[in-house]
């Protein structure tokens, strides 16, 4: 029996057996079998999708409304760090660069023409003055919380981690915009994944050291082989373990809203060397 989980190639669902040996993304098609893949790699026109995502970050950026901010603070994001990494909103307010002739491609509507982030709050993945992907975060109602947009990551050029490192020596890599941003808010260099499974790039320069945080929950062995699998390809690793106490789970910006910023800085201080 299979169990749902995250492409890696493209951060959609995909379907994985209990033991990792075999899995299939119905959305990229990319499929996997004991670490072999038999996806081929093509890249699409990279320069021309940034433009549009950046465009479209400027854009969503406008759309961004009250309430919007209202729930970003509630998490502990600030209205400053809302406007240094340029966090927006995709409403159904319409624009020309969905009938962009590369619109469909750039993955940011489908052939059907809906906006794939659409009602979503937008994490635009900045590098430079460029950006190289978005991401939406459902901030209320139902349906998939977090979304991707359309497509393979390596035919879009989306190859990087959210606030990839390009000058920190030391980084902190987890899942999630939101908790690398609220790391990042206590100083630290803080780079997310989309999914604890994602292969994206997370620093381009050589870093001193490399920690992993991410979530803790009373089950971690999904946790574990994640984790396993990103300590595997970082140097100079060390683990932060986050506390669970009483809960059910426990993350970066949970810990750092109800337990502190000092308690975080002693648990940084004090991480685990793994190699």
């Amino acid at each position: 029996m299979s169990q749902k989980t995250y492409c890696p190639n493209c951060n959609g669902f995909s379907f994985d057996t209990p033991d990792g040996s075999y899995w299939h993304c119905f959305k990229c098609e990319y499929t996997e079998r004991e670490g072999q893949s038999n996806y081929i790699k093509v890249k699409g026109d990279i320069p021309t999708y940034r433009s549009i995502y950046t465009e479209l970050t400027a854009f969503y950026q406008k759309q961004l409304k009250k309430e919007h901010r209202a729930y970003l603070n509630k998490r502990g994001i600030t209205d400053d760090t809302i406007e240094q990494y340029k966090i927006g909103y995709c409403s159904t307010k319409p624009t020309l660069l969905y009938k962009h002739p590369k619109a469909i491609e750039s993955g940011i509507v489908t052939k059907n023409g809906y906006v794939v982030l659409q009602n979503r709050i937008v994490f635009p993945y900045l590098l430079g003055d460029k950006v190289t992907d978005i991401r939406g975060r459902l901030y209320q109602g139902e349906g998939e919380r977090y979304l991707s947009l359309m497509g393979s990551t390596y035919f879009r050029g989306a190859t990087f981690a959210y606030n990839v490192n390009t000058h920190a020596s030391e980084i902190i890599i987890t899942e999630g915009e939101i908790k690398a941003l609220a790391a990042c808010q206590l100083g630290y260099h803080c780079v997310g994944l989309p999914g604890i499974l994602s292969r994206r790039c997370f620093t381009v320069i050589d870093t001193d050291k490399q920690y992993l945080c991410f979530d803790s929950q009373k089950d971690m062995r999904y946790v574990n082989r994640a984790m396993k699998t990103q300590l595997d390809r970082m140097y100079n690793a060390y683990v932060i373990t986050l506390p669970i106490y009483d809960r059910e789970k426990m993350d970066i910006d949970t810990f750092i809203l109800s337990i502190g910023a000092n308690s975080f800085h002693t648990l940084v201080r004090y991480a685990k060397k793994v190699h």
